[in-house]
C-alpha cells in the first residue's frame, strides 16, 4: 500500500510540474481569470456563502486562481499543492496582485495535511479529489474543518457509462487524446459513500450538463464550431428537458457540512 501510494504521488507530482511549465507561458497577473467563469467552479464558490473574514483551505490550489479570487472576496487563504511548479505560479500571482497578506501557499499532499484539527472555516477543492486517494483526503478535510464548516468540491463522476466506456477504451487510442494521469479516477458510488459516512450533510449539485461537450473535446477537439454548438445546445436541452439525467453529467459539485 505504501509503495503504491508513493508511486501515485510521484506520477501526480510529475504531471502537475509538467503542466505548470506549460501554464507559465500563458500566465497573466490580471483579474481576467477564465476558471472563475466555469459554471461548476462558480457554483462551488457560491455554495460557500459569504467568505469575508473566514479562514479557507484551497485544496490542490494549482496556479492560484481560486485562492486569489477567494482572497479578493475577503477571506484568508492557505493553498496547498503537491507541485512546486504550481506553487511558484500561485505565489507569483499573489505577489503580482499585492495580496501576500491574504494568501500563502505550502507544498504538501492532500492525504496528510500539516494543520491542526478544526483549523479552517471552509475548504475548496477544484477538480482535485479524483487525483487523490479519496478516503484519506476526505478524512483529512473532515479533520481540519471546524464544526459547522463547509467544504465544496468540483469533481468528475463515474455515473455516465457511455463516458466511462469512452474514457477506458477510447481515450489514448485511435487519435483520441487522454488528459490527466493514469492514476486518477472519476468519483464512484463507493467514494460518495465514504464522504456521506463522515459528514452530517452532503449535497450533490448539477448546475449544468457536461456530456456531449466532453466528447466534442476528446474527439473533435473543438475544431468544428457547428459541432461544438450542437453539443452545447444538446447538453442544455438534456439539462432542462430531463432533470433526472443531470446526475449523468461528468462534472458535478459536492457540498458538505461538518
Amino acid at each position: 500500500m505504501l509503495d503504491s501510494s508513493k508511486k501515485i504521488k510521484e506520477i501526480e507530482e510529475q504531471f502537475s510540474d509538467e503542466l505548470a511549465k506549460k501554464l507559465e507561458l500563458e500566465y497573466k497577473a490580471n483579474d481576467n481569470l477564465p476558471i472563475t467563469r466555469d459554471i461548476f467552479i462558480r457554483c462551488a464558490i457560491d455554495s460557500l456563502g459569504d467568505v469575508r473574514g473566514k479562514f479557507l483551505l484551497d485544496l490542490g490550489c494549482g496556479i492560484g486562481e481560486i485562492s486569489y479570487f477567494l482572497a479578493k472576496k475577503g477571506s484568508a487563504v492557505v493553498g496547498i499543492d503537491i507541485s512546486r511548479g504550481m506553487l511558484n505560479l500561485s505565489s507569483k500571482r499573489i505577489r503580482d496582485n499585492k495580496f501576500e497578506e491574504k494568501a500563502n501557499f505550502l507544498k504538501m499532499t492532500t492525504e496528510k495535511v500539516g494543520f491542526k484539527d478544526n483549523s479552517f472555516d471552509a475548504v475548496f477543492g477544484g477538480y482535485i479529489l479524483h487525483h487523490t486517494e479519496v478516503e484519506l483526503t476526505i478524512k483529512e478535510v473532515y479533520r481540519v474543518l471546524k464544526k459547522g464548516g463547509k467544504a465544496t468540491f468540483v469533481e468528475n463522476f463515474a455515473n455516465n457509462k457511455i463516458l466511462i466506456f469512452s474514457r477506458r477504451y477510447l481515450a489514448g487510442r485511435f487519435g483520441i487524446p487522454r488528459y490527466g494521469t493514469i492514476t486518477e479516477h472519476p468519483l464512484t458510488n463507493k467514494d460518495i459513500k465514504i464522504i456521506k459516512s463522515l459528514f452530517k450533510k452532503v449535497k450533490i449539485i448539477n448546475p449544468d450538463m457536461n456530456f456531449l461537450q466532453l466528447l466534442d473535446r476528446q474527439i473533435f477537439k473543438y475544431r468544428y464550431p457547428f459541432i461544438s454548438r450542437f453539443c452545447e445546445y444538446f447538453d442544455r436541452w438534456l439539462f432542462y428537458a430531463f432533470p433526472e439525467l443531470r446526475k449523468l453529467s461528468y462534472t458535478q459539485v459536492i457540498v458538505v457540512e461538518k
